[in-house]
């Protein structure tokens, strides 16, 4: 199956302020130490990626307090410290678990310790202190961002917003559907602005005309690090159903002149025998039917859709245009002749390209794509719907969080 590669961006600013928040909520909890107290917890370092590792470092600033009562032996004190922490970052049973440690640190205001009139070394202290960070601090952080974060119950909400029946298209009414078999977590990236993660996903998209029962959304077997495509495709399904063609040709014939005047459309009625058969009922300026038939033929040298052994049929009631059917016939003929072959690559090419705006549009600008070709691999006749099997080249696929 293909792999869509999609580029999730995520600015370092929102990261500093996410983290620094946990920080926060940590330093709040009583529960890590009653007699040492974090004056100023922040996350201060520009985050840094080690290439081709799924590993995060980045430097915490901590201001503390330290205060215990104990008579003549009560002990008090105050310092600065700088960590440089690192976070590995593994997704194990489709869940999000981050192991974070310290790995260096230096004192910007070395540990004053005070026990009664007795001055403890700073040295001695700072031991104790960076083991009660290590033990308690980052094991502290790495179970709140462990807990808070549920990436099946995110996949499941993104899932229900843009992967099942989206109205991707108004008129006509365009659905899609978006089945993902697996996801494939890529190496880290960044500049001084974001982080980009490189995702990819093995998926099919499913367009229709009407909304499908589908199943239900679950998160898929996650795997880690795959190798970039040189090629990132996407596979569609186009299922048009014999209604929406026919509307196509509705609107088409609608489009027609009978003697300089336009053609109205009451009833429209589209089917299959050994050839495509389409026959109007019109009231306007004549009364009566004007049918097409013919065989499609689908050239993939070209990407387009031909109608062969093309056939029109015009059946009046008025007697008067009964004599001039066949003039109409062949002007009818002529004017459709000049429409075929239908460019279909070249129409969906630019609603795909519309989509990207709408897309950004829904989404509050947060995907953007951009397309490199579509190739119209094969094209189905079926018993109530004609499949359009196409191949989507992108040049990128990007999600932002914002």
């Amino acid at each position: 199956m293909p792999i869509t590669e999609i580029s999730v961006v995520i600015k370092k600013d929102l990261i500093l302020y996410k983290v620094n928040k946990i920080l926060q909520d940590v330093n709040q909890r009583p529960t890590i130490e009653d007699n040492i107290v974090l004056d100023k917890l922040e996350l201060i370092s520009p985050i840094k990626i080690k290439k081709n590792e799924n590993l995060i470092e980045y430097t915490i600033h901590i201001t503390f307090k330290l205060h215990r009562e104990g008579g003549l032996f009560s002990i008090a004190g105050h310092g600065n410290i700088l960590l440089n922490c690192q976070s590995i970052i593994n997704i194990i049973d489709k869940k999000l678990k981050v192991a974070s440690s310290i790995i260096d640190y230096k004192w910007t205001e070395k540990p004053k310790i005070t026990m009664g009139a007795l001055e403890i070394p700073g040295k001695t202290i700072g031991s104790t202190i960076l083991q009660f960070y290590q033990e308690n601090l980052m094991k502290a952080v790495d179970k709140t961002i462990n807990e808070s974060i549920d990436i099946e119950q995110l996949f499941v909400k993104m899932g229900k917003k843009y992967l099942r029946n989206t109205m991707v298209h108004e008129n006509p009414a365009i659905y899609s559907n978006v089945v993902v078999e697996n996801i494939h977590i890529g190496t880290l990236e960044e500049d001084e602005e974001k982080v980009t993660i490189k995702v990819g996903i093995e998926n099919k998209i499913l367009l229709s005309d009407s909304p499908q029962t589908m199943e239900s959304i679950s998160l898929p077997e996650i795997k880690w690090q795959f190798k970039e495509n040189n090629r990132n495709i996407s596979h569609i399904q186009f299922h048009a159903s014999h209604t929406f063609l026919a509307n196509i040709f509705k609107n088409y014939i609608n489009t027609l002149k009978i003697r300089q005047k336009d053609v109205e459309v009451t009833q429209l009625e589209m089917y299959w025998s050994d050839k495509m058969h389409v026959v109007a009922q019109i009231e306007k300026p004549i009364q009566g039917t004007i049918s097409l038939s013919g065989n499609l033929k689908f050239n993939a040298e070209n990407q387009s859709i031909d109608i062969e052994n093309l056939n029109t049929i015009v059946r009046p009631k008025n007697i008067i245009y009964k004599i001039i059917a066949p003039l109409i016939e062949r002007n009818i003929f002529k004017k459709t002749k000049e429409l075929l072959p239908f460019p279909i690559k070249t129409a969906f090419l630019q609603y795909i390209t519309n989509q990207n705006i709408q897309l950004n549009t829904y989404a509050s600008s947060q995907f953007n794509i951009n397309i490199d070709t579509v190739n119209l691999i094969s094209v189905e006749t079926q018993t109530d719907n004609i499949q359009l099997n196409i191949e989507l080249l992108l040049n990128s696929l990007m999600y932002r969080i914002t």
